[in-house]
């Protein structure tokens, strides 16, 4: 996922769409699939370990809902299916996808000001666009908080 060279808020995953922060103080994000369908990525409830997908009508698309002391597991739903997420590696902070018993894919965040992050996937397994850019964002956004928590 690189950086855009023409607005410094928007993020390009080739292949899949773009992600592109409101504000460099806000965590929530819009994302455009290659093929022009948008979204919206929230955090939701006060803990931030829930966040949600909504399409241009403000209809719930996708969720992830972080569980444990730590939030190490995730159920995510996205398109009517049910997949797990896992944290992988406490200062890396990278997610792993699962569906089944398959890893279907792996990213590790980045900066927000270089090179967002990198993106390993099963191509066989077919994810939708918006559940990869979903998953990115998630992992992105759990980086900055738990950077932000460890320099306070």
């Amino acid at each position: 996922m690189v950086r855009s060279e023409t607005d410094r808020k928007v993020y390009t995953l080739p292949g899949f769409g773009a992600l592109r922060r409101r504000a460099w103080y806000s965590v929530s994000a819009e994302a455009v699939a290659a093929d022009g369908t948008a979204w919206t990525f929230a955090h939701t409830g006060w803990t931030g370990r829930g966040s949600q997908a909504t399409d241009r009508y403000g209809s719930v698309v996708g969720r992830i809902r972080w569980r444990g002391f730590f939030g190490q597991q995730a159920d995510v739903e996205w398109g009517g299916r049910t997949y797990r997420a896992r944290r992988v590696g406490v200062w890396t902070m990278s997610v792993q996808l699962w569906e089944q018993d398959r890893k279907v894919l792996t990213t590790w965040p980045g900066r927000w000001n270089a090179k967002l992050a990198r993106v390993d996937l099963d191509e066989s397994a077919r994810l939708d666009p918006g559940l990869v850019l979903f998953v990115v964002w998630q992992a992105q956004t759990s980086k900055e908080s738990s950077s932000a928590a460890a320099s306070s």
